[in-house]
């Protein structure tokens, strides 16, 4: 079956690897749909130069025999002297050679000739699409049925677009064309291999594949027509042959060929005789429009050449002044060019749902190849085109996950074949969350070939419109463009009527026109449609239009009549099924209303089994004439049918329930539908419907409002609106304590204790856990439990409770293996791994949690938990002085955290790592890290972050002995942290940076720092960095023969040493500067006591590093170890002895 998410290029290679039973290649090469050539590793290469694209590809494509010199140069320079050609061309074929890694596998060049290898260990889409179709013209021709529809898969889903889009050389034209045709063929073939063996509704996507492909070709609307047929839905049939005749006529101007008409009467079931005379298809001129039209032209080519930008033009003017029909004449134009188009429409009966029109628009596109991690985030918004996806995603609470959805969105759309361009219809009625996805879209890749067409009412506008903000965002950018279109003067509406028609209309005529009509042009053509009626001269427009509408109405069969009444309830546009079930019209007369409100130009086809209205205009009209009674009874079908036809459609189910009349059933839905939309980030939609439902409820429906007050008390919190939370949390807390309900009870003091814990008031959420605790173990809800033991450790380590934190875990890991919850048991090893340090417990303890929750996340398939707890392992291993072991395990994690698109713990590891590498002496690896961890917390907006990254670049330069870059590095770090308020991150870079003083001995500038830094470490009880910056204090004062309060202070600091219990990553610094202080103050005994514990733990923190040469790097590379060992040894070595370092 073709599922939505073709074969990543790189799986489909791995599978030619395996089936040829060849060396693994060294290249994948995509020249279909895009040019892609990446190495074993998945880099790419050749990204930067189209030349060099296409000197790639014709030796790929001629990889049978070898090319002349002279040739090749002659096709890519034609205009240029022989000479310099070939002189172009060794420099080109040069460059080439230079980016393919062992190129000589690949080309092979002489004085004359240039041949790639086609042995060597490359693959390439193009070449194994071609050879797929031929291995299954070879099987048809030997009656090998089954084995021919294997191959002709294989080549369907290698063939993702056209050979090298954008590429316009002469020699690739033809092979352009040659392989179009062919997959042509092969989809051909094998939706003919499918009805054979009765198929039928994996035949029927074949066939709209080749339709996509191919619309101009009346064989694939046949085949979709007797599919469809033989499936038993002749409606869908019909839509087959009614876009067949729009297309053929819009396209090319000719009517279906007689075989098609065949087949359309014989799905009729009337002869020629009995059907009515069709309405000439004629589709309305483009009039009045050229300015508009020459200004997109304009636009796209800039687009489609890569001089701009992403580009958002917005068409805008009132209702029927043909803004739709230039955007959808746009996206028909490009079509024709073989440019990948989608179009989406904008609901305009009940409210969007969010992201609607990105869904419109992934399902309308070829199937994009995305990794798994990817598919589960799309799942999201599709989850019926992805039945595959074997981990179910979670719901989404933080920023992060947010930013990663859209990212997947982003992901699926971009990968499609470029330039792209994409239409959304009635903009004004689109979701906030599209709209704020879109201000992601064109962030994300500036060099993207895309243009997309808005369209909007004007008058629907306002300046806290969603759609104005996208407009702010984006012109900024230089990438929005606004085209206001106007009513048609008197000459160019007798021009468009005259182009309806067929001839000129009288002046007399053509003036009564313009003064009905008013120029809009939707009235203009409903005018010529009805026969040019006469309406009062002096009638305002919106009652002659209201009145022609309702003629043209009047004029359909009692069975047309019944059907647009369905479609009118069920909105702008709909499917034949929903018609069926709203109506219960059977198929004979079902189909025949349908044709005739399509002969009619009431309904218009819109894709696969889909009609829309004209207008909105016209479906207003039908609704407008249905009584209280009989719109009741056609919601509360459409509610029902919707239940069993889109059972995900949650909103919509809601909204035809409450038109319905059925209010308890409407709430529910309502509230399901908020989670729905909670689960995709869109926390505005889901307020928007939680507040509807709110003035839906009374008080017969007091539990259903507390978990209503619930579900925007979070959504308030994840919108970063505390006032609104503390009220929505309030009246959860009254309802519960009204309604008496143990379980809701907990519930709502399980999320007060939530909101407590975020906005720092740790008493009160200690309370409101407690309470939860209790009333969730009475009534026996492990699941809440769970969550508010899980949610209490956290509390509790904010508070510093590391003891009670440890209690609350520990309880929590039980009662998880005796749910079987494995999920929630890695959440709790995870908390246990975090605290154990810092209740004394041996890091191979907090490892041995870290590594059981790892093996949890891989036992369900929780890939994004399998990536965070692998960062948690990495720095883990880095702070206990692992390097090496950090090192190796952050390779995987970064992997992991790549794979799943969490950058936030890609830069975290990327950390850990950096410090891990300079730990070890490797000084350029480590700032590779942090650097590439900076950009991406840069990106992400993490300013915090960006402090941490940046203070710890300063670390690198310092161990490294630059002190210099360090200063620098630490002053930026400062500025951060102070700009954001980031006190502990400011107190412990003005240590940093004062350190760097004290070596220096800039003394004056330490002092400054100093102060400020050990009065913050005191009042939060950090022992080791207030020692150590009244270390550097009394370094500082001795310097400047302040002798006495330097003495205090290394008194105070020796005697703190003393009492023990010191460890962390700065305790070799402390103690070495430690040593020099009491040195310089001529106590020669102490210092060479903390010396020696210096240098002991050194080699204790050396232990850990398994591999000698690292180990070795640790004592010799780092500045301050080195200065350690080598003053120890100079120790040893005066006292008569000799100790080597381990």
């Amino acid at each position: 079956m073709l599922q939505w998410g073709w074969l990543p290029l790189q799986a489909l290679f791995s599978a030619i690897d395996r089936r040829m039973s060849t060396q693994p290649s060294l290249l994948a090469i995509q020249l279909l749909g895009d040019f892609q050539v990446t190495d074993r590793h998945g880099q790419q290469l050749l990204a930067e130069s189209e030349r060099l694209q296409a000197l790639l590809a014709y030796l790929v494509l001629h990889s049978r025999a070898p090319q002349p010199r002279q040739h090749v140069a002659f096709l890519f320079w034609p205009d240029t002297q022989e000479a310099q050609a070939r002189t172009n061309l060794r420099n080109l074929l040069h460059r080439l050679r230079r980016l393919l890694p062992q190129a000589d596998a690949f080309i092979h060049a002489d004085a004359t000739l240039i041949a790639w290898r086609s042995d060597g260990p490359f693959v390439c889409d193009a070449l194994a699409f071609d050879a797929a179709v031929e291995e299954a013209e070879t099987h048809l021709q030997g009656g090998q049925h089954q084995a021919a529809e294997a191959a002709l898969r294989r080549a369907v889903q290698l063939y993702r677009g056209d050979l090298l889009p954008g590429h316009y050389d002469e020699w690739l034209l033809p092979l352009r064309e040659r392989l179009r045709q062919r997959a042509f063929r092969a989809l051909e073939m094998l939706t003919r291999l499918l009805e054979e063996r009765q198929a039928w509704q994996e035949a029927i996507r074949y066939g709209q594949t080749w339709l996509r492909l191919d619309p101009l070709n009346e064989q694939a609307y046949r085949c979709l027509m007797r599919l469809h047929t033989a499936q038993g839905n002749r409606a869908a049939a019909l839509q087959a042959y009614h876009t067949c005749v729009t297309t053929l006529q819009r396209e090319l101007g000719v009517e279906p060929d007689e075989v098609t008409q065949t087949l359309y009467r014989q799905l009729l079931q009337r002869e020629p005789g009995d059907l009515p005379e069709p309405t000439a298809r004629r589709p309305a001129p483009l009039i009045g429009r050229d300015e508009a039209w020459r200004r997109l032209l304009g636009i796209w080519r800039a687009v489609r050449r890569g001089q701009f930008p992403p580009q958002c033009v917005l068409i805008t003017g009132e209702a029927g002044i043909g803004k739709s029909r230039l955007a959808e004449e746009f996206v028909q134009w490009a079509k024709r060019q073989n440019v990948t188009t989608a179009t989406a429409h904008a609901p305009t009966s009940r409210g969007p749902l969010a992201f609607e029109p990105v869904a419109a628009w992934l399902r309308s596109l070829p199937p994009p190849s995305l990794p798994p991690a990817w598919q589960v985030e799309v799942a999201r918004l599709l989850p019926d085109l992805l039945p595959d996806v074997s981990v179910q995603p979670g719901p989404l609470r933080e920023a992060w996950q947010r930013q990663r959805f859209f990212e997947a969105l982003t992901r699926a759309i971009l990968s499609q074949p470029q330039p792209l361009l994409l239409l959304l219809d009635d903009a004004h009625q689109a979701d906030e969350e599209t709209l704020e996805w879109l201000h992601y879209l064109f962030r994300y890749d500036v060099q993207a070939r895309l243009l997309l067409l808005l369209t909007a009412r004007h008058d629907e506008l306002a300046p806290d419109h969603p759609l104005s903000a996208l407009a702010h965002g984006l012109q900024g950018r230089g990438q929005w463009t606004v085209l206001p279109l106007a009513r048609l003067s008197p000459a160019q509406t007798a021009r468009l009527a005259a182009n309806l028609v067929g001839h000129d209309l009288p002046a007399e005529t053509a003036a009564a026109l313009y003064r009905h009509t008013g120029g809009t042009p939707l009235f203009i053509v409903e005018y010529v449609n009805s026969g040019l009626a006469t309406l009062p001269a002096d009638a305002p427009l919106p009652e002659q239009a209201r009145a022609l509408l309702l003629a043209h109405l009047q004029q359909l069969s009692p069975q047309a009549h019944l059907l647009a009444e369905a479609a009118a309830v069920l909105g702008r546009s709909f499917t034949t099924d929903l018609l069926a079930r709203l109506t219960e019209l059977d198929e004979d007369r079902l189909v025949r209303a349908l044709d005739e409100l399509w002969q009619r130009r009431l309904f218009r086809e819109e894709g696969p089994a889909t009609y829309a209205f004209s207008h909105d205009k016209l479906r207003e009209a039908v609704y407008e004439q249905l009584g209280p009674a009989r719109r009741q009874a056609l919601h509360g079908r459409a509610a029902q049918a919707l239940q069993s036809l889109s059972p995900h459609d949650l909103r919509g189910q809601a909204f035809h329930q409450e038109q319905a009349g059925h209010r308890q059933a409407a709430l529910a839905l309502y509230v399901q539908a908020a989670r729905q939309e909670m689960n995709r980030f869109a926390y505005h939609a889901a307020r928007e419907l939680l507040h509807h439902a709110r003035t839906l409820a009374d008080d017969s429906f007091t539990p259903l409002l507390v978990d209503i007050w619930l579900l925007l008390a979070e959504i308030a919190d994840v919108l970063g609106q505390p006032a609104d939370a503390q009220q929505a949390i309030t009246q959860a807390l009254r309802l519960a304590h009204t309604v008496g309900a143990p379980p809701q009870q907990a519930r709502a003091q399980y999320v007060a204790g939530l909101l407590a814990t975020k906005t720092g008031q740790h008493p009160e959420a200690s309370v409101y856990f407690e309470q939860a605790l209790k009333l969730a173990q009475t009534h026996q809800d492990p699941t809440l439990a769970l969550d508010i033991l899980l949610a209490w450790g956290e509390l509790s380590i904010r508070c510093g409770d590391m003891a009670t934190a440890r209690r609350h875990f520990e309880e929590a890991r039980e009662l998880a293996r005796e749910t079987q919850a494995a999920a929630q048991e890695a959440e709790a090893l995870d908390g246990l791994g975090f605290i154990y340090p810092a209740l004394g417990e041996p890091p191979e303890r907090a490892e041995q949690a870290l590594r059981q929750a790892l093996a949890l996340r891989r036992a369900v398939g929780d890939q994004l938990g399998e990536a965070r707890a692998l960062c948690n392992l990495t720095s883990l291993l880095q702070s206990r002085g692992a390097h090496d072991q950090a090192l190796q395990v952050g390779q995987k994690a970064l992997a992991q955290n790549e794979a799943v698109g969490y950058r936030r713990g890609m830069a975290a590891i990327q950390g850990a790592m950096g410090l891990a590498a300079s730990a070890l002496g490797d000084f350029a690896a480590a700032t590779t890290f942090l650097q590439d961890a900076r950009q991406t917390l840069e990106v992400l907006g993490d300013v915090v972050g960006v402090t941490i990254t940046t203070a710890n670049l300063g670390l690198v330069a310092e161990r490294a002995h630059h002190l210099a870059e360090a200063a620098r590095l630490y002053r930026e770090a400062l500025d951060l942290a102070v700009d954001h308020g980031a006190a502990l991150f400011a107190a412990i870079v003005r240590h940093d940076l004062a350190r760097i003083h004290v070596k220096r001995e800039a003394w004056q500038e330490a002092l400054a720092l100093l102060p400020a830094a050990e009065r913050y470490f005191q009042e939060t009880g950090d022992r080791l960095y207030t020692q150590s910056c009244r270390t550097l204090l009394g370094r500082a004062l001795l310097a400047l023969g302040q002798r006495p309060r330097a003495r205090e202070l290394a008194e105070g600091c020796w005697q703190a040493w003393q009492e023990g219990g010191w460890s962390g990553e700065l305790l070799p610094d402390w103690l070495w500067h430690l040593a020099d202080l009491l040195a310089a103050l001529g106590e020669t005994q102490r210092a060479r006591q903390v010396l020696a514990a210096a240098y002991a733990h050194l080699e204790e923190a050396a232990a850990a590093i398994q591999d000698e040469a690292r180990r070795r790097a640790f004592f010799e590379q780092v500045h301050v170890h080195r200065c350690i060992c080598e003053a120890h040894a100079d120790w040893v070595r005066r006292a008569g002895k000799k100790r080597e370092p381990r």
